[in-house]
């Protein structure tokens, strides 16, 4: 048991390492070659789980050999555009100008049931509404509605307005995040000044973030029952 035990640390230190390299992406994103080489790699790192008699080696060796060969693929195609052109396959045009290709819906062996699925995952019910539907190498489909169906932006509507970026965390669980405080230059007193403008005081509070227009956001602690 402790042999089997030891072996999982190993394996999952070998994988995360090797994942780590190979880069981060969902499963949903990945391409055909990645998939393949994924899936390899976790029947592998099981056998010398499953079967303690199989040494350890016989499965550094070949997920070493699949990352290596993963990632100077990866280098290769992207150093020869017309190479990788031949290997991976690229967009198809399920819907151009608001016309389906049903040729390439058959060939794609994409049911119209599928197609709609994808469209409303999309926000978008109904195949008039669609200018381009395109099916992208990671087989995810990408839907770009006609402008009339588009929902309206600040330009558009001839709105002006700031543009916020992303809530930045100060305070979490209670505990001051001292990166993001470094980052933002900011200090312990400009959290006291501000948490005491607002009426709150630093044990009250749960969550608080600012944004890139300085706009703060407290959340308060619940209470215990």
């Amino acid at each position: 048991m402790f042999v089997i035990f030891i072996r999982t640390i190993i394996i999952f230190i070998l994988l995360e390492f090797v994942v780590r390299l190979m880069g981060k992406r969902h499963m949903g994103e990945l391409e055909i070659g990645e998939l393949i080489t994924t899936i390899m790699i976790s029947e592998i790192a099981t056998l010398p789980l499953q079967d303690a008699s199989i040494p350890i080696l016989y499965a550094f060796v070949p997920i070493s050999v699949l990352m290596v060969f993963e990632i100077g693929s990866s280098v290769i195609l992207t150093k020869i555009p017309k190479l990788k052109s031949l290997v991976t396959p690229g967009p198809s045009v399920i819907i151009e100008k608001g016309k389906l290709n049903q040729a390439e819906l058959k060939r794609l062996r994409i049911s119209v049931e599928e197609l709609m699925s994808a469209l409303r995952q999309n926000n978008v019910s109904d195949i008039e509404e669609v200018n381009y539907a395109i099916m992208e190498q990671n087989a995810m489909i990408t839907v770009i509605p006609k402008v009339k169906y588009s929902p309206p932006t600040s330009e558009a509507m001839n709105v002006i307005r700031d543009d916020p970026g992303i809530p930045h965390i100060i305070i979490s669980d209670g505990k001051i995040d001292e990166r993001n405080l470094k980052i933002l230059g900011k200090d312990h007193e400009w959290i006291e000044r501000e948490l005491s403008s607002l009426g709150y005081g630093k044990s009250e509070v749960f969550l608080m973030t600012i944004d890139d227009c300085e706009k703060i956001r407290i959340i308060k602690k619940e209470k215990n029952k």
